[in-house]
């Protein structure tokens, strides 16, 4: 990894002594096993890419308050432990440089009083692809968030709303099919945080509620902003409006949410015939990239799916590229491992998988040696078979006697009603 002409050999040396080796520059990365004498050598090499994380570089907008940070807890969550995704920035709102917002991944505006001309400025970073976090509370006045955010944005605050008896849980409607709630189980942790105080929120129909407070009001909102995402939560990151900071679950929902807007799944390899659908970036409308076959040939005017990427499908094995002006990204396409089994196929299971759904070789092809298995129920026998087939003749047969009785009751019942 590193520089083009810089090769990295990872396999350990017994599998070395015995003919495999590995090549990787610039992240595409080959496995191949050399000096194989076999009927199928497209198997022996196998590609796949890595890529390096970098760190995202994150920013926190504040408002300015003496003491203590109000994002002490949300700096916290995001820096503490190894290995972590984001670089963190805590700004606030008048000290923020709006021209270099497009550096950032993430962005978080922590219950910030913000301009309308900073507002319009981090509505384009996200258009571009960066995660928003807007996080409300007693600074987030009803006024000001629609004056900040236009009138036009998908969410408005309504006003603040304090829960009867001091308290609600956050906890009463969670989408357990989000990512964002996949390490609380279906039992949920989330119940055990208290609210204080929240906003009630007015959502357009393009925002979905990812979870509500017990009363019903919906606390964490999202929708998407261009090529980027966006959550509102309807009340703090800090202790001021829960206790939430203060309870176990706080930092892997911070974190959840995070890696949510700004963390994408990317497979290795894939095999081929399958859909690849590539993301992408706000210069791919004013220049669309080119996909790079594995021998050269370039493809233009690539289709897109129904959310806006590229969608592929390599029709055979090696490394493509797909090229940009500023870069090529890279993805391995490899045959199917199943396909590359050679050994005969035995007539048994051949048989039964056509003549029987899910049906299994019988007790005499599973004991061919070296012959491909499948568990399931035991095939039918023929004498069985052929006596499901005579149950259908049967009532085939009952079909059309009693559509022939019935033509002929017809016709006399009309015949009686002409000579009376």
């Amino acid at each position: 990894l590193g520089a083009p002409s810089h090769v990295y050999d990872p396999l350990p040396k017994a599998l070395r002594a015995r003919g495999w080796s590995t090549q990787c520059k610039s992240n595409s990365c080959a496995i191949r096993i050399s000096g194989a004498a076999d009927r199928l050598a497209e198997d022996n090499r196998f590609l796949f890419t890595l890529r390096r994380a970098v760190p995202i570089e994150a920013l926190v907008i504040e408002t300015a308050t003496r003491g203590r940070s109000e994002s002490f807890y949300l700096r916290y969550a995001l820096t503490t432990g190894e290995n972590l995704p984001f670089q963190v920035t805590v700004r606030t709102a008048g000290t923020v440089d709006p021209s270099r917002l497009s550096q950032y991944g993430l962005i978080i505006v922590n219950d910030a009083r913000i301009s309308p001309s900073l507002g319009a400025q981090l509505r384009r970073a996200a258009e571009a692809g960066a995660g928003l976090i807007l996080a409300t509370g007693p600074h987030s006045e009803p006024a000001a968030f629609a004056a900040a955010w236009g009138e036009e944005f998908p969410v408005q605050l309504q006003g603040t709303v304090t829960p009867r008896g001091g308290a609600l849980t956050l906890g009463g409607g969670i989408r357990r099919d989000q990512p964002i709630f996949e390490l609380f189980g279906d039992g949920g942790r989330l119940v055990s945080g208290r609210v204080f105080g929240y906003h009630r929120v007015a959502a357009a129909a393009e925002a979905s509620v990812l979870a509500r407070f017990d009363s019903g009001d919906p606390a964490i909102l999202e929708w998407p902003l261009g090529h980027g995402r966006t959550l509102l939560l309807a009340t703090t990151l800090d202790a001021s409006w829960n206790d939430l900071p203060l309870r176990p679950a706080y930092l892997p929902l911070v974190r959840q949410m995070t890696r949510y807007l700004v963390e994408r799944d990317e497979r290795p390899w894939h095999p081929v015939g399958a859909e690849i659908s590539l993301p992408t970036t706000a210069s791919d409308e004013k220049s669309p990239p080119l996909l790079e076959r594995p021998d050269g040939e370039r493809v233009r005017n690539l289709p897109r799916t129904s959310e806006g990427e590229w969608l592929l499908r390599p029709t055979r094995a090696g490394l493509y590229r797909l090229r940009r002006e500023d870069r090529a990204d890279p993805f391995a396409v490899n045959v199917d491992p199943t396909e590359s089994d050679l050994r005969q196929l035995a007539v048994a299971p051949f048989v039964a998988s056509w003549t029987a759904e899910g049906g299994a070789a019988s007790g005499e092809a599973a004991s061919t040696p070296g012959a491909p298995t499948r568990s399931g129920p035991a095939t039918p026998e023929p004498a069985e078979l052929e006596a499901r087939q005579q149950i259908w003749l049967y009532l085939l047969v009952a079909a059309l006697l009693l559509f022939l009785s019935e033509g002929v009751v017809a016709r006399r019942i009309r015949m009686a009603r002409v000579l009376s």
